[in-house]
């Protein structure tokens, strides 16, 4: 017999624990082919609909003093990062494409000569730790005014494409 949890127990569950039901819900999916696309639609529908309610686009994250900054050797560091995965940056580009209205092909030095920021901002990592670290770099909202992006748009896909760099994919 299958109890159910009470909301009291189910509030006490970690994260990581109520992730490991993830395996169980996708095999449900798939073992009711009929239902599939309903469950997976649905899915996504309740996504878009958490995100926006948590997501405000004009909310920019907290930033912290220098003096909040864990140093570098003691940030959280993942092992099974590669520290060299041999990427050419001479030659790397980036390739958009979609709804804008310059896709193509994007150097390294294109991006690195928009604007560049740097801010104290704390990571929330999946695994459940966080750390204030600073960071740097160009703006997202800076990269897309470069290719024209549509500014109506809900969604940014990001695809890696180097089973490399990224295995798996």
């Amino acid at each position: 017999m299958i109890e159910r949890m009470e909301d009291q127990e189910l509030k006490r569950q970690s994260r990581r624990q109520l992730l490991k039901l993830a395996p169980v819900a996708v095999l449900g999916v798939f073992a009711f082919p009929k239902l599939s696309d309903h469950l997976v639609a649905a899915g996504v529908r309740c996504s878009d609909w958490a995100s926006g309610g948590l997501s405000r686009s004009q909310h920019l994250a907290p930033t912290f003093s220098n003096s909040e900054v864990v140093p570098l050797s003691n940030f959280p560091y993942n092992g099974y990062d590669v520290t060299d995965p041999g990427v050419d940056l001479e030659k790397w580009t980036l390739t958009v494409e979609g709804d804008v209205q310059r896709p193509g092909e994007y150097k390294l030095s294109q991006i690195q000569a928009l604007p560049k920021i740097n801010q104290n901002t704390r990571h929330v990592c999946v695994e459940g730790w966080d750390v204030i670290g600073a960071f740097g770099g160009t703006r997202i909202s800076d990269f897309l005014k470069l290719v024209g992006a549509n500014t109506s748009a809900r969604i940014l896909r990001p695809c890696a494409g180097s089973s490399r760099l990224f295995p798996g994919i």
